[in-house]
């Protein structure tokens, strides 16, 4: 057999086995002797990483710099207002909160966030950005958030609360 072996292998086949078997061993030499943290950005591809290939919590807001700025704390992906603000109508509220970058909560994360710790809804409750109906044009019904963590409905027009805005996480540029 061993006679039928050798008679069949071609100097060329030859060459190709010895060039596969100097390539997988010079590949697992080099990864033998790679050292802990030498791969670096430039050694790595465009999209060759993907999240599925990341460990969990590998990649935090933290690690890349996404913090949310003073007055406001990290809740449900997003920095929110730690503090109501002054009364206004809801509309107003809508574009206070428009004109900072955010938006107001929606009711039942608004309620959710009046769970954390340390946070008081406004005594007089609070705007949320649910709509509890639109009754013709121009006229709908605001929904509010009590202190209590009550959902309730009011005249967003005719009816000042208090309100908070909830911004995106911001880059620390510092």
């Amino acid at each position: 057999m061993l006679n039928r072996i050798r008679n069949n292998v071609s100097a060329p086949m030859l060459l190709a086995f010895l060039a596969l078997f100097v390539a997988l061993a010079g590949g697992a030499y080099a990864a033998s002797k790679a050292k802990k943290n030498s791969v670096v950005t430039k050694s790595i591809r465009s999209n060759a990483v993907t999240t599925s290939k990341l460990k969990d919590a590998s990649v935090t807001n933290v690690k890349l710099g996404l913090t949310c700025k003073t007055g406001t704390q990290s809740f449900g992906g997003a920095c929110w207002e730690t503090t109501a603000r002054n009364p206004a109508h809801q509309p107003e509220a809508e574009n206070a909160c428009t004109g900072a970058g955010g938006v107001l909560p929606d009711a039942n994360e608004l309620v959710s966030f009046a769970t954390t710790s340390g946070i008081t809804l406004d005594a007089g409750g609070e705007w949320s950005g649910t709509l509890g109906g639109v009754n013709s044009l121009n006229s709908y019904i605001g929904v509010t958030v009590s202190v209590a963590g009550g959902i309730d409905r009011d005249n967003p027009v005719a009816t000042n609360k208090a309100f908070r805005c909830v911004l995106p996480l911001a880059q620390n540029n510092g």
